[in-house]
């Protein structure tokens, strides 16, 4: 966070305002929340295995008239198939240049915003919201700012937050999906007294102490705790801009000079305090334009406005309670089949009591009656009472009450899992994505939340990384590297290049897809069954296979060299025979060195006499000449190099280079003629070095 005034000291007159109106908006956004968070607490509480009605429970648990409560938690399985199902297709933020921008600082500005996302370990800030989201209907996490250690510079991080109804926001007064045009909002924590006094030991708590017993005071003070808030206003700014003829907007208007138009222009300023009840204890600027506070709704809907928020737990539950119903009474009834009581005589088990007593409970070998009543008449063995054969009617109840949970939630038993009656894979992905697409509203939810903070995050780079420094980016593949920003520097390839953080425009996008890791197993699984229908393709993708599977990278080069020649990347990412551009090479060391030379041969023959420094001219007219023929030769050499893919040497014409040689060799020849006078004459070496094959470079 950005907190230009750390101090708790201000104005007092306006700390008592800025307190006042922010009491008054707390209670108006606790107002506005308090029946979400009710539902959203009952569906937590559910999850987590609360399933009885608290007066059905009492009823079950008075003495002598025990019943069992059993509860059979189906619905995790259904919530978690929606929140791994967004895990596994993560979404991926795109920065494109707009105005005054550039396509390589796009890249940049992306893989900066895609390693902040690493470093501040997103997954779990934004998983964490978006598993909220399905399982009570709302989650956040947030953007935030933070000093390096040890230096004067500041990171950009995405940060959880634990618990969903610690954040206040008015949500009546909001428009924009996840509450993005939110004017204000709080987060709460509470810490005790002990802990409040350590961190901020300036503030005297005694006069608060004696006023806290009112009912708006108890809210931020107890007799253990104190509550401390994080209040965000989004404060509006007009200011005045000018149009001038050169089309440029400025919002000074320079002297002498008049303006094509004017308007008044809005921002906004997000302004930050943490604050107790009794006093502002932190200020500080947000550098955004928007509360950097990033929610993750399940589906919405404003009856009346006011807003209503849903989750997939919400009308789960009463199925879930449904089967805990029916599968408790399966089991009471089951479980008291063998305590069925026994029918017999008065006095007929007289003396045997204690054998009869424990008969439903161990396995006795022999239970002795008396075949004569107490009246001496004779009567029949005592007969067991059996209890009602258990109810057809309760287990197939059961079984609908789990088709109906099925139903609510939209994931059937191809989504889970289950075998069904479909049998191709088309019908079984078919049946898969029926579940997809019942949920999808919870999977574009989140594709807004993180479009909204890869927003922020954009908006607020030119601010944050404003000097010259060194930074780690992430590529697509999750390569990472570390570039230099607001400063000149030459790039590992040796070209110049500047990183301007601060000047542009740029616009980004999401996608939602697999992971980078998900998709190299999967092409590892589509290779592999490839190669099982075709083995003779294991011959040229066996280097990408160990690839895809992180096999150890001397394993990778290995299994290179056995891949044929013409289908190998050479260090430009062309492909070829590698002899072929070997010579290539050569070649183009050679033009270079006999140009170097006849340049020498020049600089010795001139000044001699008139006569000669005309010849000369003539001869190094024709060189030059010639010696431009041999480079475009040599390129074309190249390029047909490049496209070739018979593993030879058709694309080079080595017999018109070795003539083309030689008859340099013979310019330069005359060249040393010409400079005999001077005693130095030089053999070019050009032809032996071509004669070798292309296999030595000379001297």
């Amino acid at each position: 966070m950005i907190d230009d005034t750390p101090s708790i000291v201000g104005d007092k007159a306006g700390d008592e305002k800025i307190l006042a109106e922010a009491k008054e908006r707390f209670a108006l956004s606790e107002e506005m929340l308090s029946e979400i968070h009710r539902e959203c607490i009952e569906d937590l509480e559910f999850i987590a295995g609360d399933q009885w009605p608290e007066a059905i429970k009492r009823q079950r648990s008075e003495p002598g008239g025990e019943r069992p409560c059993l509860r059979v938690n189906r619905l995790p399985v259904f919530l978690n198939q929606v929140i791994n199902d967004g895990r596994q297709n993560k979404v991926k933020i795109k920065v494109h240049p707009r105005r005054d921008a550039t396509k390589d600082m796009a890249e940049v500005k992306a893989g900066l915003i895609n390693h902040i996302q690493y470093n501040s370990d997103s997954d779990s800030a934004i998983y964490d919201a978006f598993g909220y989201s399905v399982r009570c209907g709302l989650g956040y996490f947030r953007v935030a700012t933070e000093y390096r250690p040890g230096t004067f510079e500041q990171n950009i991080t995405i940060k959880r937050i634990d618990n969903p109804m610690s954040v206040y926001i008015p949500i009546n007064y909001c428009t924009e999906p996840g509450f993005a045009d939110m004017p204000y909002a709080f987060i709460v924590e509470s810490i005790s007294k002990s802990e409040f006094s350590d961190t901020y030991p300036d503030v005297d708590m005694t006069d608060w102490e004696s006023t806290a017993a009112t009912d708006t005071e108890t809210r931020w003070l107890t007799s253990e705790d104190v509550r401390l808030a994080e209040y965000f206003v989004r404060h509006k700014i007009e200011k005045k801009i000018y149009l001038l003829a050169d089309g440029s907007v400025v919002n000074n208007l320079p002297e002498g000079e008049e303006a094509v138009d004017s308007r008044t222009d809005e921002d906004y300023e997000i302004r930050w305090y943490k604050l107790c009840g009794y006093k502002i204890l932190e200020r500080g600027i947000f550098p955004g334009r928007e509360i950097p506070i990033i929610a993750v709704t399940g589906p919405m809907m404003n009856i009346a406005g006011k807003k209503v928020l849903s989750s997939l737990t919400r009308f789960a539950k009463d199925p879930a309670r449904m089967v805990n119903y029916f599968r408790s009474a399966e089991t009471e009834a089951i479980a008291l089949a063998p305590l069925a009581p026994w029918l017999v005589a008065e006095g007929q088990i007289k003396g045997y009591e204690k054998q009869w007593k424990v008969s439903n409970k161990k396995n006795l070998a022999v239970l002795p009656y008396k075949p004569v009543s107490n009246t001496g008449q004779a009567v029949p063995p005592p007969q067991r009472i059996h209890a009602n054969a258990i109810d057809v009617a309760v287990i197939n109840a059961a079984k609908e009450a789990i088709d109906d949970l099925k139903a609510v939630t939209g994931i059937y038993d191809a989504s889970l899992g289950a075998k069904g009656n479909e049998t191709s894979g088309r019908a079984i992905l078919a049946r898969q994505k029926e579940g997809d697409t019942a949920n999808f509203h919870f999977f574009e939810a989140l594709r807004q939340a993180v479009r909204r903070a890869g927003n922020i995050i954009l908006d607020i780079i030119p601010i944050i990384y404003d000097t010259p420094r060194q930074i780690r980016i992430l590529g697509a593949e999750e390569s990472s590297k570390v570039v230099r920003v607001n400063q000149d520097y030459r790039d590992e390839a040796g070209d110049n290049v500047r990183y301007d953080m601060i000047t542009g425009e740029y616009d980004l996008t999401v996608d939602t897809g697999p992971s980078y890791q998900t998709r190299r197993m999967e092409a590892a699984d589509t290779l592999i069954k490839l190669v099982q229908a075709n083995p003779k393709l294991a011959n040229v993708t066996s280097d990408l296979l160990a690839k895809f599977v992180d096999a150890p990278q001397e394993i990778v080069d290995r299994l290179k060299k056995l891949v044929p020649p013409q289908l190998q990347d050479d260090q430009d990412g062309s492909k070829g025979d590698p002899r072929d551009k070997a010579l290539i090479r050569q070649m183009d060391t050679v033009i270079q060195n006999m140009q170097k030379e006849m340049q020498a041969l020049v600089a010795k023959a001139s000044g001699k006499d008139a006569d000669r420094q005309a010849d000369v001219d003539k001869v190094v007219i024709r060189a030059n000449a010639d010696i431009q023929r041999a480079k475009m030769e040599n390129a074309h050499s190249f390029a047909m190099a490049r496209m070739d893919g018979n593993g030879g040497t058709g694309g080079i014409n080595e017999e018109f280079l070795a003539n083309l040689i030689q008859m340099i060799n013979s310019i330069l020849a005359r060249l040393n003629e010409l400079e005999s006078k001077t005693g130095t004459t030089e053999p070019a070496p050009y032809a032996e070095a071509l004669s070798q094959g292309g296999q030595n470079e000379p001297a």
